[in-house]
């Protein structure tokens, strides 16, 4: 058994039973493609608990970039994202240069380029965060009206040139487009006041 699949099957289990109290008695996993492929599954607390760990590091994360900047992007390497200190053939050949590639355009960029490039991620965080949080009631801050106007006219005007590298970009804010489209919200969103406040982060320490 894959332990993505039993990742899955606990955390099934345990929305049965936390969310709607009815504790299943067994659960199997069944991978259709083979013979005997209806496979009898345990309980793993261990297993359980380090999913939710890694559930709301994730979360966390993409609520901690919605409303901070993206900078770190601009000084990350491939060695910082390499945790495992991967030396073979995969990382040196394939992944160390895929990620170099991913990260040179942002560093290589003048600063202007790379503030608005960071600016416009953070927006398109905020939009994403905004979709899986549904009617909540959540105060958001903005220190950019075109962002705020995007959201209150449901379109993303931006200038952004559609090429091949940036079309994963553009199918992102299809999908926040099409939600605002289609949904209400209550989220206040409010004009983050620089004079009384202080700098908002998402400045980038240009004012």
């Amino acid at each position: 058994i894959q332990e993505k699949h039993w990742v899955q099957l606990l955390l099934y289990r345990a929305l049965f039973t936390y969310g709607l109290h009815e504790t299943p008695s067994h659960i199997m996993l069944l991978y259709s493609k083979y013979a005997k492929g209806l496979i009898s599954t345990a309980a793993n607390p261990e297993l359980l608990l380090r999913s939710i760990r890694m559930r709301n590091l994730l979360a966390y994360t993409e609520m901690k970039y919605a409303d901070e900047p993206l900078s770190l992007l601009g000084s990350l390497s491939p060695d910082d994202l390499n945790t495992k200190g991967g030396n073979g053939r995969l990382w040196q050949g394939y992944v160390r240069p895929g990620l170099s590639d991913l990260l040179a355009p942002i560093q290589q960029a003048d600063e202007t380029t790379r503030a608005y490039y960071l600016r416009f991620l953070q927006f398109i965080a905020k939009e994403q965060m905004l979709a899986k949080m549904g009617n909540k009631t959540k105060t958001i801050y903005s220190d950019s009206y075109n962002a705020m106007l995007w959201v209150s006219k449901r379109q993303c005007k931006t200038k952004l040139e559609r090429t091949p590298q940036t079309e994963q970009l553009y199918q992102i804010i299809a999908r926040a487009e099409r939600w605002l489209q289609t949904h209400s919200y209550k989220n206040p969103l409010i004009k983050w006041e620089t004079k009384k406040w202080g700098e908002v982060p998402a400045d980038f320490g240009r004012k």
